[in-house]
């Protein structure tokens, strides 16, 4: 009897996230989990996104959980 294991190995990329303001500094670790849905290449509309965070606002319930959102096309 013969049995098969098949795995697939997400990509995680990890960085450090350095906020500063005035003379206060604040460092998080940030993970990506990368999921394939159809093995191929992802293929996006900028080669470079970036995001920015207002000081002293409220953030709304979706900036919470997602400041950025990518989708490949």
């Amino acid at each position: 009897m013969y049995s098969t294991f098949s795995c697939i190995f997400v990509p995680l990329y990890e960085f450090v996230l350095n906020a500063e303001s005035r003379d206060q500094l604040c460092s998080q670790r940030v993970i990506v989990r990368v999921e394939d849905v159809n093995d191929e290449f992802p293929k996006f509309d900028k080669a470079q996104y970036s995001a920015t965070v207002k000081e002293n606002c409220n953030a709304t319930d979706e900036e919470r959980v997602f400041l950025l959102r990518l989708v490949s096309i």
